[in-house]
């Protein structure tokens, strides 16, 4: 079988340690007893794909003196969230460019408006470094979410480990050789008991454990390459269908193992899956084509490459809008506009 890969290892803080007067002395703690957790996690028979820290909501003014009190190169770390009408392209540029993860929340709120100054901030904080548009998402939806998935991430302020899988070839691999996925939910329980045994056992038995069992890419692990094995290709009718099939498996994790929160959906983030990049790069699948697949997932405008147009970028959000209020489930945005070709 295909081993079971932990995309993300996740600790949550809790909002006396998201504050700017404990934030440094906490961050310390948990840095390093998460570097063990992996460790010890590793040594089981597990890989942990990245390991990861999200705070609670702060203050702007916060934020900004946050910078220099925590060091992003360890963990990849999330700073929450922050309100489209409290920002600067300044604000965010100085946040992204220092590595750090961070939602735009509030865009729905008056979208005309707030579409156009998204896409004015997306547009100056990638003008030089493009990677600055992958650690900023764009919300769309009115609860936090709290999820291992970055950016779009705010922890709840109660302290706990989050994580997510990275399985599309093992699904694919369970299917192929299955022809079926009866008994693969019990197969992932297994290990999701497993995992949080070893947690309980790290943290005590009072920490609060989840699971986002979302199923998304990680290059040749891929979501696209998994969906055409089950009999549906990329951009043909019953491409979707795929992702219904998908999204029902993941509901049947949710409600036989639990311990879920977070968005749970499929996931299909352009520059993440090398079936997308190759479509991409063929000329065969725009931007268009992952919104209209965002009506059966969470991510389907997600990291993706676009040519420079404020103005175009602008009409995309507000067509991620329109699809959010019909669709009535989270969605979120990641968008890297460049000069030259997209794909």
């Amino acid at each position: 079988m295909e081993e079971i890969i932990i995309r993300s290892l996740t600790f949550f803080l809790d909002r006396k340690c998201s504050s700017i007067e404990y934030i440094e002395e906490c961050y310390g703690k948990i840095s390093r007893e998460l570097n063990i957790l992996k460790t010890t996690i590793e040594r089981l028979g597990y890989k942990v794909f990245t390991t990861r820290i999200v705070l609670a909501e702060n203050p702007l003014k916060d934020l900004k003196i946050m910078l220099d009190r925590i060091n992003p190169n360890e963990h990849l770390v999330s700073l929450g969230v922050v309100k489209i009408w409290e920002i600067s392209w300044e604000d965010v540029f100085e946040i992204v460019d220092n590595g750090f993860y961070i939602m735009v929340y509030g865009v729905f709120e008056k979208p005309l408006k707030y579409s156009s100054k998204i896409s004015q901030i997306i547009h100056k904080i990638t003008d030089n470094n493009p990677a600055n548009g992958s650690r900023l998402a764009v919300s769309f939806h009115r609860e936090y979410i709290e999820t291992p998935y970055f950016p779009d991430t705010v922890s709840s302020g109660v302290s706990g480990i989050g994580i997510s899988f990275l399985y599309p070839s093992l699904i694919k691999k369970y299917y192929i050789e299955n022809n079926t996925f009866r008994g693969l939910t019990d197969y992932i329980k297994d290990h999701v008991y497993r995992i949080k045994r070893i947690v309980n056992e790290f943290y005590g038995e009072n920490i609060r454990f989840f699971i986002d069992y979302s199923v998304s890419p990680w290059m040749e692990n891929s979501v696209v390459d998994l969906i055409e094995a089950l009999g549906y290709q990329l951009l043909k009718p019953g491409f979707n269908y795929g992702i219904y099939i998908l999204n029902d498996l993941i509901r049947e994790l949710v409600e036989k193992i639990g311990f879920a929160n977070g968005f749970n959906e499929v996931m299909l983030p352009y520059a993440e899956d090398s079936k997308l990049i190759e479509a991409g790069g063929n000329k065969a699948i725009h931007a268009h084509h992952l919104l209209l697949y965002s009506m059966s997932c969470v991510a389907g405008p997600d990291m993706l490459v676009v040519p420079v147009s404020t103005e175009k970028l602008t009409r995309y959000i507000l067509d991620t809008y329109s699809v959010w209020v019909n669709k009535k489930k989270p969605l979120a945005l990641r968008i890297i506009p460049v000069t030259g070709n997209p794909g």
